[in-house]
């Protein structure tokens, strides 16, 4: 039966999974598989708020640019190419290096490497023949698809310390504890690893579902 995600018992440090502790025990003893559910919500909160935001202010980037054409869209599009020639991680970076470590600089970064994307799907010529209605659904998928290298990115910020802090049961920062125990406990890593890669998957095969359901050009 799983205890609560915070919960230490340094008479089961580094237990393997076992019918008292499914995924097995931390470093700490503390309950893996009640980490991992916490971290989910965590990481999912993290996430949509960062995507969110990025679609907010990349959609409305695009929406604006398009609709006020000339050189206020050349002005806008030519900043948002900039940011897709720039490596996102290293956006992410020089983001939480100037706001510092923490949460909520977290989902900014995040949501700052996430914007070019929405900005860029708002094209001139869509907008000023259908507007919003068809530029919603790319944007939609482009959501969906976005979650997925959101997380990882979240996760990696995590993993090298620059993101969600411990004790929380972040997954990327459930990684970087447990990478000292890894040929001893490899059960610390695996878990969380699962959790990233399994939510990853979902979120991809999610977005090309709803570009199948959302794309006319595609065969019924």
């Amino acid at each position: 039966m799983s205890e609560p995600p915070f919960k230490t018992n340094f008479r089961a440090i580094l237990k393997p999974p076992s019918w008292a502790h499914w995924f097995g025990t931390d470093e700490l003893g503390r309950d893996i598989l009640s980490r991992v559910v916490h971290g989910a919500r965590i990481s999912l909160e993290l996430v949509l708020s960062a995507v969110l935001g990025a679609l907010l202010v990349g959609g409305g980037l695009g929406i604006w640019a398009g609709f006020r054409g000339g050189y206020a869209e050349m002005m806008t599009m030519r900043a948002i190419d900039l940011l897709l020639a720039l490596p996102g991680f290293l956006i992410a970076l020089v983001t939480i290096t100037i706001r510092g470590v923490g949460t909520v600089n977290l989902i900014i970064a995040v949501g700052i490497y996430s914007i070019p994307a929405f900005a860029r799907i708002g094209h001139v010529r869509i907008l000023v023949r259908h507007v919003l209605p068809n530029v919603l659904s790319p944007l939609v998928v482009q959501a969906s698809l976005r979650m997925a290298t959101a997380l990882l990115l979240a996760s990696s910020l995590s993993f090298l310390g620059l993101g969600v802090q411990p004790p929380m049961p972040e997954w990327g920062a459930m990684l970087a504890n447990g990478r000292s125990y890894l040929s001893t406990s490899p059960h610390v890593v695996l878990f969380p690893g699962l959790a990233i890669m399994a939510v990853t998957l979902g979120f991809n095969l999610l977005g090309d579902g709803l570009r199948d359901v959302f794309d006319p050009r595609l065969p019924p």
